[in-house]
């Protein structure tokens, strides 16, 4: 905006959680609002049906049997409930088959569009996990599907290097002498380094690497 680049902030999880909270208060405003207005009961109802079908996992009823698991003050009778299965049914919701049963009595068995079971049950789960691997992303730097380090987590201290004299090696290895150590520095065969300048200069040797050297 006017030739300026927006700072480059990072979101942390804290200011999405806000944000998310903010969203939840203004939707429930929004229902609010719109329960102001004039109340839809056709929509109502079929609602009704659809989460009694979703919180019961049905995928094939009666529909006689689901009149009496979703009878309520909304549907005066089995006509009216009626009605909201023909709302549904031309929604493709449901499809229904009629039959002749007993005494010649007519048989509606109700089949459930399986898509409002996937969506409210794996497709959701779905979609939850990958706006939570989102959010740790953004909120963590790092691209999304990326294993996270959490906070408490620390990489371990790198171990520190410990370096002998010539004589703390003859005492750190049984029958090993001072002349032995220094013929392994001239060829080079441990690591080492020498302090002060010259030949004059104190050797000192690599621990581990001479721990290393005799374990071989």
């Amino acid at each position: 905006m006017n030739g300026v680049e927006p700072a480059e902030n990072l979101v942390t999880l804290d200011t999405f959680c806000n944000a998310i909270e903010i969203g939840e208060y203004f939707r429930e405003q929004a229902i609010y609002a719109y329960s102001l207005g004039d109340v839809d009961h056709g929509t109502i109802k079929a609602e009704r049906v659809i989460n009694k079908i979703r919180s019961k996992h049905i995928t094939n009823i009666r529909q006689n049997d689901l009149y009496k698991l979703c009878r309520c003050t909304l549907f005066k009778n089995a006509a009216d409930f009626a009605e909201t299965m023909d709302m549904l049914e031309e929604y493709r919701y449901i499809v229904r088959n009629t039959s002749k049963g007993a005494n010649n009595k007519t048989i509606t068995d109700v089949i459930i569009n399986p898509n409002i079971l996937i969506m409210t049950n794996e497709r959701k789960e779905q979609l939850l996990d990958q706006i939570l691997e989102l959010m740790t992303a953004v909120a963590y730097d790092r691209e999304p599907n990326e294993v996270a380090v959490p906070e408490t987590t620390k990489a371990p201290a790198p171990e520190k290097v410990k370096m002998l004299t010539v004589k703390e090696c003859t005492e750190l290895i049984d029958g090993l002498s001072e002349h032995t150590v220094r013929m392994l520095v001239a060829q080079n065969k441990i690591k080492n380094i020498r302090t002060g300048e010259g030949v004059r200069g104190k050797i000192l040797v690599n621990k581990a690497d001479l721990l290393n050297y005799f374990q071989n």
